[in-house]
């Protein structure tokens, strides 16, 4: 590891701890340096380091275990990973985005109606309910937005499309738009957002294709409207 200079400690950060794990040093599986470890190492504060394995940790890169640290996750296609890193780090506009989330998300949509199984179905309704539960009285915030980044992992899931999953979802858990939806977070548009994601798989346990697609759609154009665009 080099010292990092001023200039986006976070972003270098991820990039080192990538540099790693493509040159071998950290292997899948295998334990990262702690907090203090990288602080000392690289010269930077625990808030640089926090957001750096934030960045790999919101692209599955790494994974984080209560009590026992983070990991290298055991996924073999790690360039796949590498460009959304990229794209994380060099922080495209939002509309961008939205160009890339149409496509992807209607998509999604699509072969969920198509192919999603009995589980995929518990697994989206848990998720519809772990989010109503979150929105009612006292509201918990971050249990709500876990509940609708849940309910798009299980989706992804449904596609039965590993590859399709592994272009989609780092894209979807972008950073830039976890954090947009975090500040501008109300009951209201929660509540709305659940309401949809209802009428997606509605649709999906009908194997509803174009119901499906013309749902996504239009909780795609609500979710950016209201959460992402200024």
């Amino acid at each position: 590891m080099r010292v990092l200079t001023k200039t986006s400690l976070s972003k270098e950060v991820s990039r080192q701890l990538l540099g790693m794990i493509q040159s071998g040093e950290l292997i899948a599986g295998s334990k990262i340096p702690s907090e203090t470890e990288l602080c000392q190492a690289l010269d930077v504060s625990r808030t640089a380091v926090r957001e750096g394995i934030k960045a790999l940790e919101g692209i599955n890169v790494l994974a984080t275990m209560q009590g026992k640290g983070t990991f290298v996750q055991e996924d073999p296609d790690i360039m796949v990973q590498e460009d959304a890193l990229h794209m994380n780090l060099f922080r495209e506009t939002i509309e961008d985005i939205y160009e890339v989330r149409s496509i992807l998300d209607l998509g999604l949509a699509k072969n969920a109606a198509l192919k999603a199984d009995e589980m995929d179905i518990v697994q989206m309704e848990l998720a519809l309910v772990n989010t109503e539960k979150s929105i009612c009285s006292p509201i918990d915030k971050e249990g709500a937005l876990k509940g609708d980044e849940d309910f798009h992992r299980a989706l992804c899931r449904a596609t039965h499309n590993r590859i399709l999953e592994k272009l989609a979802w780092p894209i979807i858990n972008h950073i830039v738009l976890n954090r947009s939806k975090n500040a501008r977070f109300s009951l209201l548009l929660m509540k709305q957002a659940v309401e949809e994601h209802g009428k997606i798989l509605a649709a999906i346990k009908k194997q509803d294709v174009a119901e499906a697609m013309d749902k996504m759609k239009e909780h795609l154009v609500n979710s950016f409207e209201n959460f992402y665009m200024v």
